[in-house]
């Protein structure tokens, strides 16, 4: 093993290995000859793993003459089976070169191509050696206008002679703290402290105790007077009307978005931003949070984007009643229609099946009610369907184009414990919030 950088420190040699010291890493090279019996091997294996738990951080190399799989040999041998069961907690890396586990997030290995005289190629092993802090260091201070000069005399006088220098400052700081005011002042300081401390959370905690009790009282008034002191009390601040934020709206947006939204129609254009969806899971009431059917997957998008979409959307529409493309009995998603009218409809024909007489010559009839649900239906809902639906029903060709541009490159953006991920759209319709 040739290693660079510090000179080594210590140095033994131990049958089979040597051991040296490189600032705070232990290396280990080794070599095993092949004529060694498999006890020898084996008990010198074992030597070897004792010395390491002895001596870590460590690094381990060299020629083992052991045949494994997990080092890419043809097959394992008797010598690679007791090499692979015998690691003293190491991480390996091929070709039998080990370290310990806290070296390992920062080492890197390679297999050097360079001619080395030898059937063994060079393993380079590079490690990036953490640089210990330097310690800080601190020096007391003290105030000549608080030092007793006569006391501090006396204490020095009474003092026996340091033997060196670092024991000499500490009968000094010694003497300086026995002869200073501040020397009484700063822990008479800190006990004021922490009694201010202790008086303000009795305080807070009674206040919280009062308000409960009294949600007028003491704690309201406190409040109250802060807020004054910030500005208007919270009552006598006008509430923020719809009219503003429409007059707001009219007076910055429309113009340049309007131009803009022309524009993505004239050419066919849903711009790639406004296909980026973000994933957020809403936990289910009263479900196992564990069950990925416990929540509710909801896409955000952009907001300037939903304004396209429902633009498109109310075109689209449109397009489509004026197209007759819309069954009568379609309830959903349309303008005008709910649940209701279905609920409604629904009655109003077992009414009509029942009324009458079921005897000889009655008109009373049977109703029967089936319904269906389909399942993971939004995901489900095929675009070439789509599209082949709105050419049928002759949709305006610059709708078809947008629709068409809009379900193509839809990303679906989503964390996990390894990062964020996307996953590409191919089918189905968001659910997003409105």
């Amino acid at each position: 093993m040739w290693a660079t950088g510090p000179t080594s420190s210590r140095r033994e040699s131990i049958k089979g290995y040597v051991r040296a010291k490189l600032k705070d890493l232990w290396i280990f090279s080794c070599y095993f000859p092949p004529s060694w019996t498999l006890e020898e091997f084996s008990e010198t294996i074992d030597s070897l793993a004792i010395d390491i738990r002895a001596h870590s951080p460590a690094i381990v190399a060299g020629d083992f003459n052991a045949w494994s799989t997990e080092w890419e040999s043809a097959s394992t041998n008797a010598r690679g089976r007791v090499v692979t069961e015998t690691r003293a907690g190491a991480q390996s890396i091929i070709d039998l070169t080990y370290l310990s586990a806290s070296l390992a997030a920062t080492a890197t290995w390679e297999i050097s191509e360079t001619y080395t005289a030898s059937d063994h190629s060079a393993i380079i092993s590079t490690i990036r050696m953490r640089r210990t802090a330097t310690p800080t260091i601190t020096r007391g201070h003290y105030k000549e206008n608080t030092l007793d000069i006569p006391s501090f005399r006396a204490a020095l006088e009474g003092m026996e002679l340091a033997e060196n220098e670092r024991a000499l400052m500490a009968k000094v700081k010694e003497a300086c703290d026995a002869s200073s005011s501040a020397g009484s002042f700063h822990p008479k300081r800190k006990i004021l402290k922490r009694k201010i401390k202790s008086s303000k959370r009795r305080c807070f905690l009674q206040l919280c105790d009062e308000a409960e009790n009294d949600l007028w009282g003491k704690a309201y008034k406190v409040e109250t007077r802060q807020a004054e002191a910030f500005g208007v009390p919270d009552h006598q601040i006008p509430p923020v009307t719809l009219q503003e934020l429409v007059n707001i709206a009219q007076k910055h947006v429309p113009e340049h978005l309007a131009s803009a939204y022309t524009k993505c129609l004239a050419q066919a254009c849903f711009p790639e931003r406004w296909k980026q969806q973000k994933l957020v899971l809403i936990p289910k009431p009263g479900k196992d949070k564990d069950e990925p059917s416990a929540y509710r997957p909801i896409c955000l998008l952009d907001t300037a984007g939903k304004i396209l979409e429902s633009i498109v959307s109310a075109r689209l529409g449109e397009a489509i009643e004026a197209a007759g493309g819309l069954s009568e009995r379609q309830y959903g998603f349309r303008k005008a229609r709910s649940t209701l009218d279905a609920l409604e409809a629904v009655d109003r024909i077992a009414r009509q099946a029942i009324e009458g007489k079921r005897w000889l010559g009655g008109n009373k009839q049977y109703c029967l009610v089936a319904t269906l649900d389909i399942k993971n239906a939004f995901n489900s809902a095929s675009w070439s369907r789509i599209m082949a639906s709105l050419g049928m029903l002759n949709i305006p060709k610059y709708l078809q184009a947008i629709v068409s541009d809009y379900l193509s490159d839809r990303w679906l953006h989503y964390d996990t414990d390894e990062g964020p991920q996307r996953y590409k759209i191919t089918g189905g319709c968001h659910k997003g919030p409105s």
